[in-house]
Parts: C-alpha cells; structure tokens; sequence
C-alpha cells in the first residue's frame, strides 16, 4: 500500500467543512492555538507567504483571503508537518470560496489613518495565550492605536493584570465587566471608547503587523475616514464604529 495523502481541514465563510463537537449541549469548533493573518492573490497568484512568523506554538491559522485586493472569505487550515506545504493547502482552499465581482487591486494609502482602539474581551483563563496576544498588537505598524482589555471575570485580580501588561512597554488599559458574555464585554469596551473605530480580536489570537493597516486600507482607501461601516465582520476582527447610546439604551 502507497502512503496515504491527507487533505487539508479548511473552513469558508459559510461554515462548510467545519469541525465540531459535541459539548455542554452546544456544536463547537475544536480549539487549537491560532494565529490570524491575511492572503493576498494577485492575478490569482498567492503573493503572501502563509508560513511567516507562525512560530512552535501555533497548531492553526485562520486566513482572511483577498483576490485582487477584495475580500472573499476566511479559511481555516491545520498546519502540516511539513511548512512548505502550507502555501499549496492554502491556495487549494480559497479555490473553495467564491470569486469577489468589485474592482481591482489598489495600495492607495488613505489620506489620514483614523484613531483605533483594539479591544479584547477575556476572562484571564490562558494568561501565557493572552500576553502573546497583546504583545502581537503591541507590535502593529498602525500609526495611533489603543490597547484595551475587558476583564469578565465577577472580581478581576490585579496580578494578571500586571503580569499581561508586562509583556509590552504601551499603555494597555483595562476595563471590568461582571456581566458574564462576550456581548456584555464587547459592550463594556464601545461604551468607554473615545476613538472612531473599534477593532475587537480573541485572546487566543497572534495578529500580524500589518493586520490593522490593512483592514483600514482596503476598506477604505480614498477616504481620510472610513464612513458607512457598521458591524463588518473580517474573521476574528469586528470593525464597528460606536453609535452614541440613548440614555435610555444605556
């Protein structure tokens, strides 16, 4: 018997192919270490390379991919023994995901980089994950950013704390939510924002240097400010801009 060939896991938007299990009740994906990053296919040709910076830890990559400078959907792929397969997994995945119908390509920088803040709910469970994540966007190449934390835990402990923000020399604020919820977290963080965008990622979740600039640049690329985004989701990155809450809403 010839050796057996393995095929990739990947996941599209639509949830196709996705794996799950059976816990507490509920369908979830199986968790393994994840790094977030972002494909570019030019000419439909893979111009990014998938196997940069992932590091002994990640078991997982979660790939926003984008044709010609336009979104097209998420992939998720295992990574393979062997890195210098990875490029072939992916390209072979987004094949999976339908064609974008908008324009071409451009690297056109806007004409100003709004503020951002990127938040990150979290109940302090994988502190070693967390300090990774919040190190990876300490490191962004985006020109104004800010660091915001919501701690969901029923009484937060100040030595995590401490212990996360040691991992970076950037201020990283961070907010308190009894409420148990990513919902109630998330709300936590809009209402104390003071900045035009909010970004929110997981804590389990390695960003990119570029990951930032380039979700604002592809959104947005004439625009001093992007306008008319509300709720866009790009894989593990909300892009929301907060609404002012009636008295009554808050």
């Amino acid at each position: 018997m010839g050796p057996s060939t393995v095929r990739p896991r990947f996941r599209s938007q639509s949830g196709k192919g996705a794996k799950v299990s059976a816990k507490g009740g509920k369908l979830t994906e199986d968790w393994l270490p994840t790094k977030v990053m972002i494909a570019d296919f030019v000419d439909g040709v893979l111009v990014t390379d998938p196997s940069t910076d992932i590091g002994d830890v990640i078991e997982r990559l979660k790939v926003l991919v984008r044709r010609d400078g336009r979104t097209v959907g998420m992939v998720s792929l295992d990574l393979p023994r062997d890195r210098t397969a990875l490029a072939g997994q992916l390209v072979e995945a987004a094949a999976q995901l339908p064609t974008p119908a908008e324009a071409p390509w451009t690297k056109v920088e806007p004409a100003s980089w709004p503020r951002v803040t990127v938040a990150i709910p979290t109940v302090f469970g994988r502190l070693e994950m967390l300090r990774l994540a919040v190190a990876s966007i300490s490191r962004l190449d985006y020109p104004e950013f800010d660091i915001v934390l919501v701690d969901n835990r029923a009484q937060p402990n100040e030595a995590d704390h401490a212990y996360v923000r040691g991992v970076t020399d950037r201020h990283v604020e961070i907010l308190h939510e009894s409420e148990r919820g990513i919902s109630a977290a998330r709300n936590r963080s809009l209402l104390s924002c003071d900045t035009p965008f909010i970004a929110f990622t997981d804590d389990d979740v390695q960003v990119e240097r570029g990951w930032l600039r380039q979700i604002v640049r592809a959104e947005c690329p004439h625009a001093g400010y992007p306008s008319g985004i509300s709720g866009v989701q790009l894989g593990q990155c909300r892009w929301v801009k907060p609404v002012p809450l009636s008295a009554q809403a808050r």
